[in-house]
């Protein structure tokens, strides 16, 4: 009697196409090209918030690479809402 396992198939990682139009990656690896990106925008001052953004990462993601590669990042500016009476 033989028996035929299943296979589950597993989703695989965003394409570069969606990557594209914005999905965030998913333990896709850093290129150099994208280390250096990282740089340069740390170096212009761009926010956390803002390197994720354009780089189609998230926050996380970008406060990692950063980490691990020691490049120094904007600190989180806090937006104060003033209200008056």
């Amino acid at each position: 009697m033989t028996s035929k396992a299943r296979v589950k198939e597993r989703p695989g990682p965003p394409t570069f196409a969606a990557r594209a139009e914005g999905e965030e990656m998913k333990s896709i690896p850093w290129s150099p090209d994208e280390d250096e990106r990282l740089r340069t925008l740390a170096l212009s001052g761009a926010s956390v918030a803002e390197m994720a953004k354009r780089m189609k990462r998230s926050e996380e993601a970008v406060r990692s690479r950063a980490y691990r590669l020691k490049i120094v990042v904007a600190k989180s500016r806090l937006k104060l809402i003033v209200v008056s009476n």
